[in-house]
């Protein structure tokens, strides 16, 4: 009985100090977590990223005068590789992978740590932080040292981050495009083959043609262009520059890009300018020898490393440089409205002779000199031109007329008191599968644009006996 009592007094006590024990494990704080560190980096704030390969590889990724555009940089021990534009988005994700791996807990055993690529991030002014990593994989972890404020730390993240920053993938980064639109929107492109030329700039929200004519462009073929020339892809080639620069010259394409310079508060703008030189060699394979340059002021100097690459494109699918499909195909860039005056007269009279005038008054169009009213058919016409003019886009634009072409008057716009627009009206034919069809030449300058005939006859009789000379 006595011996039962002692053993109750054992248990009890045992369970008394398990449950005290419990208690006070429970009540315990947690473990302090990491402080926090790399997640704090706010991508916007990073100026650039270095991935040291190995001790003579290293590869930089600079953002470019604070803009949003990237250049990966690799240095190796043979030599200097400016590897040209990245997409920032892939710069992002890496700073996003650096987050998470700061917030993983610390592991044990870090004393047997060892590693050989290292991550090191910049601000415009301080390296802000650096992470190595281990070289072995353990249950497809790898272990990384965190460089901290307050000490660096181990943690065990998955070991495709390594495959994240190996030279091939950064090189993966690389935008494949052989003329890149990272840097921003193109405000010039140029087109030589063929022994021809095309230069198109952008003039506000529409392009103008500089080469070979001075003329307002069509918008849609000039966004097509600039889309196929930034989308040209190329395989890179160990075929030396020089032997690529000597076979026969196909093609040169060139864009032209505005980018701003931040330095403190003050912001500039240079140039860069992107061409492709593309030759052919005896097996038809396309070679284009690609270069960048920045342009500033009266001073070029290389953006990144010249480069020769295998183009992915036959040379019949590469862009002409034919001005006539981006020609806008409305004669006149002026609104209707806007029109304060009309002349007419024979296309070969001089340039101050008019057979008539028309003004627009408050009540509507009146007859020079003595503005007299004129009938509402004539009024009809006037209306029924300048929306021939101003609103309908032509049939098609060139820079060559039918040969036929019959010139029977000339027109003038006037606004402001002054001539703003001239042009010379003719009449042609051009042949067509279901036979040969009338047409309207309507020509300013070197360019005409051509309209069916058929549809418009009224306004042709009207115009033709407004503009005929007396008697």
């Amino acid at each position: 009985m006595q011996r039962t009592a002692v053993f109750a007094l054992f248990v009890a006590i045992a369970l008394g100090v398990g449950t005290w024990w419990a208690i006070q494990r429970r009540h315990q704080p947690p473990p302090a977590p990491s402080a926090p560190w790399l997640r704090l980096i706010n991508p916007a704030d990073v100026a650039s990223i270095v991935v040291t390969l190995g001790p003579r590889d290293a590869v930089t990724l600079a953002r470019l005068d604070g803009t949003d555009l990237w250049l990966m940089r690799r240095v190796t021990e043979s030599r200097v590789m400016l590897d040209g534009p990245i997409r920032a988005e892939q710069v992002r994700g890496l700073v996003r992978l650096l987050h998470e791996v700061d917030e993983l807990p610390s592991t044990p055993n870090a004393e047997a740590f060892q590693g050989s690529i290292r991550v090191s991030v910049y601000s415009d002014t301080d390296h802000v932080g650096e992470v190595e990593l281990g070289d072995v994989a353990l249950g497809g972890k790898i272990p990384i040292r965190l460089h901290a404020p307050a000490g660096p730390r181990v943690v065990l993240a998955d070991a495709r981050l390594v495959a994240v920053v190996s030279a091939q993938s950064l090189e993966a980064w690389r935008d494949p495009a052989v003329l890149s639109r990272l840097p921003g929107e193109p405000h010039r492109l140029r087109l030589d083959a063929e022994a021809r030329a095309l230069s198109l700039a952008r003039a506000g929200a529409g392009w103008n043609i500089l080469d070979p004519v001075l003329a307002p462009a069509q918008l849609e073929p000039c966004v097509s262009l600039l889309a196929r020339l930034t989308t040209l892809t190329g395989r890179a080639t160990a075929i030396p520059q020089a032997d690529a620069a000597s076979l026969p010259l196909r093609a040169v394409f060139e864009i032209e890009t505005p980018t701003q310079r931040v330095h403190m508060s003050d912001v500039d703008t240079r140039l860069l300018r992107q061409t492709a030189r593309v030759h052919e060699d005896p097996a038809g394979r396309l070679l284009a020898v690609v270069r960048a340059e920045w342009i500033d002021g009266r001073t070029t100097s290389p953006a990144w490393s010249d480069r020769v690459v295998e183009l992915e494109a036959r040379l019949a699918d590469l862009p002409r440089a034919e001005a006539g499909p981006f020609l806008s195909r409305l004669a006149s860039r002026l609104v209707p409205a806007d029109v304060a005056g009309l002349r007419l007269g024979e296309p070969d009279a001089a340039t101050d002779t008019w057979r008539a005038r028309y003004s627009r008054t408050l009540d509507g169009w009146r007859r020079d000199p003595e503005a007299s009213v004129i009938t509402s058919t004539e009024s009809a016409q006037i209306t029924t031109l300048l929306k021939l003019l101003c609103d309908t886009d032509a049939a098609t634009a060139t820079l060559d007329p039918p040969a036929d072409a019959k010139p029977f008057a000339r027109l003038a716009l006037v606004v402001g008191g002054h001539e703003a627009e001239s042009f010379t009206l003719s009449l042609g034919s051009v042949p067509l599968p279901s036979g040969v069809t009338e047409v309207l030449i309507i020509r300013a300058g070197n360019v005409c644009r051509v309209y069916h005939a058929q549809p418009i006859n009224t306004l042709l009789r009207w115009l033709h006996a407004a503009s005929a000379p007396e008697g």
